[in-house]
């Protein structure tokens, strides 16, 4: 079955983040049989790499229950990881207690296991070149707050680093007032997720979003063609 043909599967999970239900699409996700999957926490089939944010939204959907959307892997009963877009949200099981509700979909790999090391070059060199443009004719002249921001979350992802609002401030060098103006708008474009209050915590974890982290791929993909 491909990711594309693959249906939605769903996970019900008790405010202990206990796994109680789960569906046969959700077994298949994870290729694991149903008694391995149950009485255990999601967060035990996450990726490590992906484990930081995804206790964070857990944490304040158990306190605020709001809902959230995160891109993230798990890990299969094969060791293969499983790109998946998640739905999580609470509900009321009638009278009774509290459940939180996963919806997950399969995603695309957003990059082979062999290109990672090609692609990492390709995202340092063009931050470099723009450091060097910037350097030669202005900050105010050269350079994309938004596309910088991403891509030292893209490098960030790659190498399993977190990262801030006030880190990328300081690596892109812009005022964090700046930096946070554009953090909200790849929020809202679903390119970038972060756990912030209102407003935005400054040392709050982010992480580039997967949507945006195949386009980054793309964008250095086109570097290809152009070596000698």
């Amino acid at each position: 079955m491909t990711v594309r043909t693959a249906p939605v599967a769903q996970c019900i999970a008790d405010d202990d983040w206990r796994i109680i239900a789960v569906d046969d699409a959700y077994t298949e996700l994870l290729g694991r049989p149903r008694d391995e999957i149950l009485g255990r926490s999601p967060l035990e089939f996450t990726a490590p790499v992906d484990q930081a944010i995804n206790d964070v939204l857990l944490r304040r959907l158990s306190r605020d229950e709001r809902a959230f959307r995160i891109i993230k892997r798990y890990v299969r009963g094969d060791g293969a990881l499983q790109w998946v877009s998640n739905h999580v949200s609470t509900f009321r099981d009638g009278a009774g207690p509290r459940r939180i509700l996963a919806t997950c979909e399969a995603q695309d790999e957003p990059a082979a296991a062999g290109d990672v090391v090609r692609l990492r070059r390709d995202a340092v060199a063009l931050l470099r070149t723009i450091g060097s443009a910037k350097h030669a004719f202005g900050d105010d002249l050269i350079g994309s707050p938004a596309l910088e921001a991403l891509l030292h979350l893209y490098l960030a992802e790659m190498e399993g680093r977190s990262l801030t609002p006030r880190c990328i401030a300081a690596l892109i060098r812009h005022s964090e007032a700046v930096t946070l103006r554009w953090i909200k708008v790849l929020e809202q474009r679903r390119f970038a997720e972060v756990e912030r209050a209102i407003p935005i915590d400054l040392a709050a974890p982010m992480r580039i979003s997967g949507v945006a982290q195949r386009m980054m791929e793309d964008i250095t993909g086109t570097l290809q063609p152009h070596r000698g």
